[in-house]
């Protein structure tokens, strides 16, 4: 135990080295203004800010505990995301020393547990659960889980560690549910009669947190269909085959981290773009039914635990349960690939320690450092993110759009412009061109290159063109969302724009209005607001959002160089002030 603070701190000081270069970046674009810079975590540590967070539909997901460290950030370091990111970087080193803690519980010897909860701690494709601020509820959620974990393999031992073992699992859910089918796993345990679980305690617990799991899971239902719509028209096949190539395109990436993107529409076609990091897939199934037909063949029942564990641990990310729009980042399936290093270690247990182990440990280590480091600089902003998925799937027209968008958010002023201006035009073209000979059930992959040119097009003052480009956002979005909210907006916009708004409009959109949880949609209430007659609601919403920076960065800059349209800001501040 004296190992662990030394351990604890050599990694963590190791990984704020690897990492550098990514944490000072400034937000990812996608999901971090949304989910940091809001009221009720930008108003720091108190009562109201705490009782909000807890409180579901007052934000646009329901992971408290998240949402508090959020907080936390807010309080003490409010104005340095290099620090926030620190604050993460920890949360993942304390994982890593509890997966220590966990092997040598396992009866793992201190060599083989130390090296390989070491070599994973520093393989690179841990950088977006690391240095994405968004990500922080999988690298709690990891925390939680393994220190829960921990203290229940403890109460097999000294019968002290069950209260512990459910108030970090319960944490665990309340930073997301990556881990909720964790207390099936030791559930599991008495079905397959293992001597190492015989305890009636454990029994209970388990069932008790079985049943939390699943109160839990009810809830979270009802939030991402109710709430905060999340859910996809998309077959049960194309969603189980995506999981299926995703997960491949991870264990790629433990070779190749170069693999390991971010890609946030996942939508038809999406799978068939990497089909063929499936065999990687099968390849792990295949060992996975080898190791367990050895185990069975042996009668080494306690190690039945292992295959089960992972099917358990991968069930929530497989799409067969909830269809979920974005179920395919890397960081999705940490604790499914936590059970193959386990697994690894065991079986290196199996093999006396000799000394070119350590010679090999050391070169991994460093070769996964260099690794780590290298791959940390395409996290130095949102275009360098958007530049490797688009560099790594070049035949992805949403990957393409995703990165022309980010290069019009980029080139604001002259040099930048002039420095992107080729590479922007080009590929302008190139998606105009492969759009229009897609089919209306194939836009799907063109709706963010649609909205970008329809913004594009609005700022230049080109209104027929921009109006073309909304009607074909419109048919992109049609096959597959079920309420386009993003169309909402841009109507809502145009009728303000062009004074064509009528009472059946404003019937409408009182129907269809978006949850005001949602930041993306505060112009929306701010707008409605003044259309029904309610200035002193519109104040205080200008007031308590916009100028909070509630808005994403690219439409609070057009809102403030009144570029959403020609009109919108005057007739929001007329509206206002009357």
């Amino acid at each position: 135990m004296k190992k662990l603070v030394p351990y604890f701190i050599l990694l963590t000081i190791l990984l704020i080295a690897l990492y550098w270069q990514g944490l000072s970046a400034p937000y990812f674009s996608v999901d971090d203004r949304a989910l940091i810079e809001i009221p009720q975590i930008t108003t720091g540590l108190n009562w109201t800010s705490v009782k909000t967070i807890f409180t579901p539909n007052t934000h646009i997901d329901y992971y408290p505990l998240r949402d508090l460290s959020y907080i936390i950030d807010k309080t003490l370091w409010p104005n340095s995301l290099f620090v926030a990111r620190i604050h993460q970087l920890i949360y993942f080193s304390i994982s890593a020393t509890v997966l220590l803690l966990i092997a040598l519980e396992l009866g793992i010897s201190f060599f083989w547990a130390s090296s390989i909860s070491f070599l994973w701690a520093i393989h690179p494709y841990h950088a977006e659960s690391i240095l994405w601020l968004s990500g922080r509820k999988d690298v709690m959620a990891l925390c939680f889980a393994l220190l829960s974990s921990f203290f229940f393999i403890k109460e097999l031992k000294t019968s002290r560690g069950v209260f512990l073992g459910t108030t970090f699992f319960i944490a665990s859910l309340f930073c997301k549910a990556s881990f909720i089918l964790l207390p099936f796993i030791p559930l599991s345990a008495f079905i397959f009669k293992i001597d190492l679980l015989k305890k009636r305690k454990i029994l209970v617990i388990s069932l008790l947190c079985a049943f939390i799991a699943c109160l839990y899971s009810l809830g979270q239902t009802w939030f991402y269909s109710s709430i905060n719509p999340m859910q996809k028209i998309i077959s049960m096949h194309e969603r189980v085959i995506s999981s299926l190539v995703a997960f491949g395109r991870m264990i790629w990436g433990w070779f190749n981290p170069y693999a390991n993107i971010v890609d946030i529409e996942n939508l038809p076609p999406w799978s068939q773009y990497h089909l063929h990091l499936l065999p990687f897939t099968l390849c792990v199934l295949i060992l996975i039914g080898v190791g367990t037909y050895l185990i069975i063949k042996h009668k080494k029942k306690n190690f039945l635990l292992l295959p089960t564990s992972f099917i358990l641990l991968y069930l929530p990310i497989s799409g067969l349960i909830f269809p979920h729009q974005n179920f395919y980042s890397t960081r999705y399936f940490e604790p499914a690939s936590l059970i193959l290093w386990i697994s690894l270690m065991l079986l290196l247990n199996q093999k006396k320690q000799e000394k070119w182990h350590s010679i090999f440990i050391a070169a991994l280590i460093i070769f996964f450092s260099f690794l780590s480091f290298k791959e940390s600089s395409t996290w130095a902003s949102s275009l360098a993110v958007r530049k490797k998925a688009f560099q790594e799937v070049p035949e992805s027209l949403a990957l393409k759009a995703q990165y022309f968008e980010e290069l019009i958010n980029a080139t604001r002023s002259k040099e930048e412009n002039d420095k992107y201006y080729v590479e922007k035009n080009t590929l302008a073209n190139e998606l105009e061109e492969a759009c229009s000979q897609k089919e209306l059930n194939e836009l799907n992959e063109c709706k963010t290159f649609y909205y970008t040119a329809y913004y594009v097009n609005r700022y230049n003052g080109r209104f027929p063109e921009a109006q073309k480009y909304l009607k074909l956002y419109q048919k992109s979005l049609s096959p597959l969302t079920p309420l386009p909210f993003s169309l909402f907006r841009l109507e809502i916009e145009q009728k303000l724009s062009d004074d064509t708004i009528n009472d059946n409009d404003i019937l409408s959109w009182e129907q269809q209005r978006p949850t005001p949880v949602n930041p993306e949609f505060r112009l929306i209430d701010i707008t409605f607001e003044c259309l029904k007659g309610h200035p002193q609601s519109a104040q205080k919403l200008y007031s308590d959002y916009m100028a909070k920076n509630l808005l994403n960065e690219k439409e609070r800059d057009q809102f403030s160089n009144e570029t959403l349209s020609p009109s919108i800001t005057q007739k929001l501040s007329s509206c206002i002030k009357n």
